[in-house]
């Protein structure tokens, strides 16, 4: 398993002498690509991760470096690699020894990752950097000893396996074969201690109230450090600070002091254009009103939250689901949604009749609030939309369960159960394709024989039923059950296209699959077909 991950996030790299403009030529650590535990890539520049880069002289901190951003090795990747810079040094003989540290400090969404790089490559005249492909971020404290002895500690060494195990990364992999040879060691436990010195900085102060609040939730001793940052930049709030006073707050419920704090934050710009943070801020505003009841001004914040977002249906859902479920406006609520949809244009989906909307939700989420106001005719017909644009894609059955509920107090509703089909079917590719897939989509046929049962026995019936009895690879009754979709609807492209597919898979047609008369026909018709709202 570990060998697949290793194999799924390097890159292949040329193992030779890697150049990056740095002060005095080269030195320091290139980490080319982060990564979460799932292996998805963290967006350097996102809005949540804070990086660190400390030089440290056995765990004294000797300066604190600035995290430089520069274009990425692959440049077909939006991710920008992380540079480190080296110690300073009055000479370029001055390497650092392998005991020198570079300790890179990752706040991740609400969790910490330490990894001290010892022995990494000095300020040099020649451009030699070391250089790391690919960091997986996990909670702990990681020590990564780049040599075992003085005597490798030269940039030379970039040749020798030293250097590669280096450039390969900190990954699943790695991480477990490195332990094994004593060049990495692992703390689950978080030591912010080396921020204790009386005499540091504001900043430090800061990054210890952060630890504290995140790591261990002791809210009076971050407060505490907090009010000594502010005390030592000469009594100002920076954004940084105001944010973290806020969440503090917030923690302790003390709504109207959060509330002061980030209507001073409004107009912070951190980390991302000014229309975004202040959304941000608004939204997070509208909360705190809300749980101090005051209603009226947390509208006023969705409102304004609505006229700077910079997504437009995201924001639009936000307020929504404030109307239906605080102030109980259903009719507010679904006229909000409602001129969204109006909005969609009618070549919508022209271009891939089978895909995945942006409006997948802002439809589900119109189902739930006609739902609240007791109208399960409407509401049914809003979730089916959503589902057939894509709504619920995925491994969890959150959706499948929503239904399971619903079906318990409407029994006899077809609609219901074509939703519960759909929900089903869809969590079946992210399932492994074994047992637990086929499982999914026998209760998704299962369920649309249900429909049928309560009365619906039409193009939508035969389609998807034909869609799951394909995805079983029952291909026969799928061709026949596809085959009665078109005679039903000889105008919606979908069913072509699967009828095309299963006709290559049962050896019907042998020839150029873009020669393929239902391929062409598919085509003819997605051109002209229009996105039913």
């Amino acid at each position: 398993m570990y060998k697949s991950i290793f194999t799924l996030i390097i890159i292949n790299i040329f193992l030779f002498e890697y150049n990056i403009a740095q002060p005095g030529g080269g030195g320091g650590l290139v980490v080319n690509s982060l990564y979460n535990q799932e292996l998805e890539s963290i967006k350097n520049k996102g809005i949540n991760i804070d990086i660190q880069n400390f030089i440290l002289d056995k765990n004294q901190i000797i300066q604190e470096r600035d995290i430089r951003y520069s274009a990425p090795y692959n440049y077909n990747t939006e991710d920008y690699q992380v540079v480190l810079y080296p110690y300073e040094s009055d000479d370029y003989s001055n390497y650092p020894a392998s005991e020198s540290d570079q300790r890179l400090i990752i706040f991740y969404k609400k969790d910490t990752m330490i990894v001290d790089f010892r022995g990494v490559i000095g300020e040099n005249g020649a451009g030699h950097v070391d250089y790391m492909d690919s960091l997986v971020f996990k909670r702990g404290h990681y020590t990564f000893q780049r040599n075992k002895t003085d005597k490798h500690r030269y940039y030379y060494d970039f040749y020798n396996d030293y250097g590669q195990y280096l450039s390969n990364g900190l990954t699943p992999y790695t991480i477990d074969t490195l332990m094994k040879i004593g060049l990495v060691q692992y703390n689950e436990s978080i030591d912010f201690s080396f921020f204790n010195n009386e005499n540091l900085p504001s900043v430090y102060h800061y990054y210890k109230a952060n630890s504290l609040f995140l790591l261990e939730k002791k809210t009076d001793e971050a407060l505490e450090q907090l009010n000594i940052s502010i005390q030592k930049n000469n009594g100002k709030r920076d954004c940084k600070t105001l944010y973290l006073l806020q969440q503090i707050y917030a923690t302790i419920e003390d709504y109207e002091k959060s509330i002061d704090v980030i209507t001073e934050a409004m107009n912070c710009k951190k980390k991302y254009w000014e229309n975004e943070s202040l959304e941000k801020n608004y939204r997070l505003r509208a909360s705190l009103y809300t749980k101090i009841g005051d209603y009226e001004n947390a509208l006023k914040d969705y409102d304004r939250m609505v006229n700077r977002s910079v997504n437009k249906l995201n924001a639009n859902i936000t307020r929504a689901q404030f109307k239906a479920d605080v102030l109980n406006d259903y009719n507010g609520a679904i006229d909000d949604l409602k001129k969204d949809i109006e909005d969609i244009p009618s070549r919508h989906l022209s271009d891939r009749p089978i895909g995945t909307s942006e409006y997948k939700i802002t439809y589900f989420v119109l189902g739930n609030i006609y739902y609240q106001n007791d109208d399960i005719k409407n509401a049914s017909y809003y979730w089916m939309r959503g589902l057939e644009i894509g709504y619920a894609r995925g491994s969890t059955n959150n959706t499948v369960i929503h239904f399971d509920s619903i079906i318990v107090k409407h029994p006899k509703n077809a609609d219901l159960y074509f939703c519960r089909a759909l929900a089903e079917s869809y969590r079946g590719p992210y399932l492994g394709w074994g047992e637990d897939s086929r499982v999914v989509f026998r209760n998704a046929i299962s369920d649309i024989e249900k429909a049928k049962e309560w009365g619906l026995n039409d193009f939508k019936y035969h389609y998807y039923k034909a869609t799951f009895l394909e995805l079983l690879k029952k291909r026969e009754e799928a061709y026949e059950e596809v085959s009665k979709a078109i005679e039903i609807n000889n105008q919606d492209p979908r069913p072509y296209l699967l009828r095309s597919t299963l006709k290559r898979k049962l050896g019907l047609y042998t020839g150029n699959v873009y020669e393929e008369p239902d391929w062409l026909k598919f085509k003819e018709l997605s051109a002209k077909w229009e996105f039913q709202k």
